[in-house]
């Protein structure tokens, strides 16, 4: 048999026990009543109902409504009777009563069916097993009638039998919108192209009643129908994903038998990449469950930091962990972290860790440095940048002010001069600062650039300000220009200029201003107090005997001394012996001065 246009599939599956009860009489009683609605898809008909008796009957009998909830209509076939051993048979003609539509069957009723090779009437009964039958309405319109089996599951996974009654029916119109069927072959029948109108969502309603031969005083051993569906409500949260069979919790059949989620009927959708309301509905057995669930806004997060660690130290993967949120925003605990990584900390290098949280990635660089850092030795000293440093002054809050024992010397030369003219000052001009256009200075910037800027020392230099007296000031003290300044024997002067200069006050280095950089102390940085010539700080004098040990005998300081000439270049801070080594001279060493934290 060739292809038919328009299949109306009603399937009904009937399940049967093999328990047996003692035969003595027969009582006939209702069983059930069910109804499950199926939706038409891409304008064809394809109905399939099954139901499972959860008892051993010896004859049932099925009444059976297809209504056409569009315009009201209903197909009936009542009497269609399943025998002891499996065999359906009906005696009737069916009574169609406008059937699947109300147009398409309009004036059929108690129609004429009528074979289309011998156009014999037919008032039987349905096909044999696996036989079709056709038939020309009087209307003429096809009607194709076809038990296509009765199916015996494996006693094994089910008890009893599984009876599949097939009606399929077709027709043909040519005015009504058509839709194109599939193929269906049966033999000894040559059939041409048909069309089937497909409209509407259809309902079947199938009432069973079963025959059972006992004891007029036994009550039938009837089972309720045990059909279930449960699903649940969900929150998800935007990028979760999802899948029908998440919100499904179990089904079971009339017999009370979990059955599996492929069984289950889904219609909805869950966009999980937009938040929002979404109800998903599961059908079983005419059973209709909603689950809704919900999609949120994620507000996960996870954040680290990078460090910087030195050979030696202890790390642990906490440690440059900042924070942590759910999707909720709650605040998580450390542990609901994974962490992808180790540091070594006996070796120098550069690693990265991996943390992760559900679908949130952060990662950290940890660098481990060899240790580098300023040592206070506890006797006055500090070892810093693979050298020894004299400690000059205590700020506090593991601030100190730190002297080098070795001169930087421009190359070539054994020192520079302090400026460029042979002069304290290059010019005339009340504004100018000697310290800031002094080439000991310059010296200085560029050793700081190529040992210290940038690298990984540098953490540990502090930001200062090194005041200094203006040409301007000078001159208020005596001063007669830049390159004279003589007070000669005066002590009244000489007095003054080293209350307003070198006093610790006046002008020393300030910590916290500025910026990083090695300079040269002050007048101020190393003077105990103005009252006695050459009265340096206990700091001062041990770093100048430090110093004349290495064979380094006058150092530059920032602040000028007390008298200047022209034919000397000299200036001293005191005019003594004690004092000559430490003053602003033409060959004076120019030696580094930090401020650093010693953790």
């Amino acid at each position: 048999m060739k292809t038919l246009k328009g299949l109306l599939f009603l399937v009904i599956s009937l399940f049967l026990l093999t328990s047996t009860v003692e035969v003595n009489a027969t009582t006939i009683k209702h069983f059930m009543d069910t109804t499950e609605e199926v939706q038409i898809a891409e304008r064809k008909i394809h109905m399939t109902f099954k139901k499972v008796i959860p008892e051993a009957l010896q004859n049932v009998q099925a009444n059976i409504e297809v209504l056409n909830n569009k315009n009201g209509k209903i197909a009936t076939f009542n009497g269609v009777t399943i025998g002891e051993e499996g065999e359906i048979s009906d005696s009737r003609i069916y009574q169609f009563d406008s059937a699947l539509d109300s147009s398409f069957f309009s004036s059929v009723m108690n129609p004429t069916l009528t074979k289309k090779e011998n156009l014999k009437k037919i008032t039987s009964e349905l096909p044999a097993l696996g036989e079709s039958d056709q038939f020309i309405l009087s209307s003429g319109i096809l009607l194709l009638i076809t038990v296509s089996g009765i199916y015996l599951v494996s006693r094994k996974r089910r008890k009893g039998k599984w009876l599949l009654l097939i009606i399929l029916i077709g027709g043909t119109s040519r005015v009504l919108p058509t839709s194109t069927a599939f193929a269906l072959d049966t033999p000894n029948y040559d059939l041409s192209q048909y069309e089937v109108y497909t409209d509407g969502q259809y309902t079947i309603k199938l009432t069973l009643t079963a025959n059972y031969k006992m004891d007029n005083d036994v009550t039938p051993p009837l089972e309720s129908n045990q059909s279930s569906l449960t699903v649940h409500d969900s929150i998800l949260y935007v990028g979760d994903s999802w899948n029908a069979k998440d919100n499904f919790d179990n089904a079971k059949d009339q017999s009370g038998k979990l059955v599996d989620f492929s069984k289950i009927t889904v219609n909805g959708k869950v966009d999980t990449s937009t938040v929002g309301d979404y109800t998903v509905s599961y059908r079983y057995q005419g059973i209709k469950k909603d689950a809704h669930i919900t999609v949120k806004a994620n507000q996960s997060s996870l954040t680290v930091h990078d460090s910087t660690l030195y050979v030696g130290d202890h790390w642990k993967a906490e440690d440059n962990f900042v924070s942590a949120t759910d999707k909720e925003g709650k605040n998580l605990d450390f542990s609901y972290i994974s962490v992808e990584g180790i540091v070594d900390t006996s070796k120098a290098s550069t690693y990265e860790i991996v943390y992760s949280y559900q679908n949130k990635i952060a990662k950290a660089k940890v660098t481990v440095e060899e240790k580098n850092m300023p040592i206070n030795n506890g006797d006055g000293t500090v070892d810093f940048m693979n050298q020894t440093w004299d400690i000059m002054k205590d700020y506090g809050n593991g601030n100190v002010m730190i002297a080098g024992l070795e001169a930087i010397k421009p190359e070539g030369l054994p020192f520079v001069r302090f400026n460029s003219t042979g002069y304290y000052y290059q010019e005339d001009i009340d504004q100018l600062n000697g310290y800031d256009e002094s080439l000991p200075k310059t010296l200085l910037d560029d050793w700081y650039n190529k040992n210290v800027s940038g690298t990984s020392v540098e953490k540990y230099i502090q930001p200062v300000t090194p005041l200094n007296p203006i040409l301007g000031k000078m001159k208020q003290l005596g001063w007669t220009s830049n390159t004279v300044g003589d007070w000669g024997n005066d002590p009244v002067k000489r007095q003054l200029w080293r209350d307003e200069i070198m006093a610790p006050d006046k002008y020393p280095t300030l910590v916290g201003t500025g910026k990083k950089q090695a300079f040269l102390m002050s007048a101020s940085d190393v003077v105990k107090n103005t009252d006695q010539v050459g009265h340096f700080t206990d700091e001062a004098s041990k770093h100048l005997v430090n110093l004349t040990n290495k064979g380094i005998s006058d150092v530059y300081l920032r602040t000028p001394g007390e008298q200047v000439k022209a034919t000397l270049m000299l200036s001293k801070i005191f005019p003594n012996f004690i004092a000559s080594n430490f003053i602003e001279a033409s060959g004076a060493s120019t030696i580094p001065t930090l401020v650093v934290n010693i953790p």
